[in-house]
């Protein structure tokens, strides 16, 4: 328990040292950005268009989300990654997080809560996604954009069709 708790203290001195590097201000006041700023009703594939707001691959944080950390998935949401203990079992480090204007946030599935990356016995890598089973990362060129860390893939042997999602590409 105590390891849980110093790891939530650092994920959120993390997120604060970055939040204060790149020059945003606290979440109450980007709150308040947000709802001037906000472009309601636009959907994940037109903020895909929008030069600042990140894309497929991309951890992300704005001053409207404090600490809060996504992931863009292939299909252009921003997946909450809930805990440091999700998102180490996804990456190595906190290197690449990016912070981008608070009218990107895209919502749209749920979180990646106790996500996790596996490879069946044919070789297959995949990430666990609560909505929609297991993804197929289809290429190494995929699993290096979205920063995926290859330690932390464990072996899963057999993984039933009925379990599997679409492909993360």
């Amino acid at each position: 328990m105590q390891d849980l708790t110093r790891l939530r203290r650092v994920f959120l001195s993390v997120v604060v040292a970055l939040s204060v590097a790149v020059g945003t201000s606290t979440a109450a006041a980007g709150a308040s950005t947000l709802a001037t700023e906000s472009k309601a009703g636009t959907s994940a594939a037109a903020l895909l268009q929008e030069p600042d707001c990140g894309g497929p691959g991309d951890r992300v944080l704005t001053a409207a989300t404090g600490s809060a950390i996504y992931l863009i998935d292939p299909e252009g949401y921003w997946r909450l990654i809930p805990s440091p203990t999700t998102y180490f079992a996804l990456f190595g480090s906190w290197a690449g997080l990016r912070t981008v204007p608070n009218f990107c946030i895209a919502h749209g599935r749920g979180a990646l809560d106790f996500a996790y990356l596996v490879m069946d016995d044919n070789g297959k890598t995949y990430i666990s996604d609560n909505d929609l089973g297991f993804r197929w990362i289809t290429s190494l060129a995929t699993f290096e954009r979205y920063h995926f860390d290859w330690a932390k893939v464990g072996p899963t042997g057999h993984l039933p069709a009925s379990v599997i999602g679409p492909n993360w590409s």
